[in-house]
Order: C-alpha cells, then sequence, then structure tokens
C-alpha cells in the first residue's frame, strides 16, 4: 500500500510542479519515471478523488491539481495529526 501511495504522491506533486500548472499524460509520464498505463490509473483514481481536475484538447488530456481541495485535505491530516477528534 505505501509503494501505491508513493506513486501517487509522486504523480501529484509532478502536476503541482508543472510550469503551466497543467501536465498532458506524456509529460508527467516522463517527469515522474512511471510508465503510461501506471500513470493514467493514478490519475484517474486522483481525479475521482477530486484531487486534480482535467480537461482535453483534442487527444491530449490536461490535468490541474485542484489547490482548494488540496488545502482542504491538507487541513484535515494536520488536524487528524494533532489528535482532533472533530476532523475524524
Amino acid at each position: 500500500m505505501s509503494r501505491g501511495l508513493g506513486q501517487v504522491l509522486r504523480l501529484l506533486a509532478v502536476v503541482l510542479a508543472a510550469p503551466a500548472q497543467t501536465a498532458c499524460v506524456r509529460d508527467i509520464t516522463t517527469a515522474a519515471g512511471l510508465a503510461q498505463p501506471m500513470v493514467s490509473h493514478h490519475l484517474q483514481i486522483l481525479h475521482r478523488a477530486a484531487l486534480v481536475t482535467r480537461t482535453k484538447h483534442g487527444s491530449y488530456v490536461y490535468y490541474q491539481a485542484d489547490t482548494a481541495a488540496l488545502t482542504h485535505l491538507t487541513h484535515q491530516l494536520t488536524a487528524l495529526s494533532n489528535g482532533d477528534p472533530s476532523r475524524r
């Protein structure tokens, strides 16, 4: 499980670091050093979790991190790590 989570986090970091704030699967695959099917699969998971948005331009799909969702998730995880029972 930690290996899978690490791959997802790596992809999310690549999307967040994209110079244009969007990146296509090919660019993410190159930057993350992972196979295209794996990248597509994990991006689909991130999209279903509403952590990234996607826009189709021709035959390319561009992904962008949803910073509001990530900020909310960060606050929830911080509260959990600090023992805030209202966030559970």
